[in-house]
């Protein structure tokens, strides 16, 4: 009899402390902290659901300021999950450099090279002395989890690089688990 008591008080400790263990994994994602305006928003007229990272600044360099977007809709009044697409924006603000002939997107994560394709050139936007070159191109559900999950991302448009700071991929690991989770 001692020996079932004992058999049964070790199965209800295993059985504790398994369900503790699947609630700490449900709740283990910690929001990282970013400067970055990841915003969920419903427009009527449209009858259409938008996700989005809000224009953030990344990093300045020798001939202009980078700025990075994330946008992903989709028709009715909820966020589908997980996100397949999502249009990957890239803004670069300067006094010098001009549209690149070929912008072919290149992700460096982690050292390991992703080939994304060409961006598309939205129009040269002049303001004060300065010029906006706004870029775009859509990215997979597969392909924002990536960028997402390394440590170390550089990003090569044309014959122009830079890295992306903690700030930036920090607002694209928060975007991405949006993406992956709303209901």
């Amino acid at each position: 009899m001692n020996y079932s008591r004992m058999v049964l008080f070790v199965m209800l400790f295993l059985l504790s402390s398994v369900a503790t263990s699947a609630q700490t994994e449900k709740s283990e994602w910690k929001r990282p902290k970013h400067s970055g305006k990841i915003t969920s928003d419903y427009d009527r007229t449209n009858d259409q659901s938008k996700l989005s990272l809000r224009l953030m600044p990344v990093t300045c360099v020798r001939d202009g300021c980078i700025f990075i977007s994330l946008d992903s809709s989709f028709s009715g009044a909820k966020l589908k999950t997980p996100i397949d697409r999502v249009l990957f924006g890239l803004s670069i603000v300067t006094k010098t450099l001009e549209p690149f002939t070929e912008p072919k997107l290149i992700f460096r994560l982690d050292g390991e090279l992703m080939d994304v394709g060409e961006m598309t050139f939205a129009g040269k936007v002049p303001a004060n002395g300065l010029t906006g070159l706004p870029y775009g191109i859509p990215l997979t559900g597969d392909e924002l989890s990536k960028i997402s999950n390394a440590h170390k991302v550089e990003v090569q448009i044309g014959n122009f690089q830079f890295a992306l700071n903690e700030n930036a991929i920090n607002a694209i690991k928060d975007y991405n688990h949006l993406a992956r989770t709303v209901q």
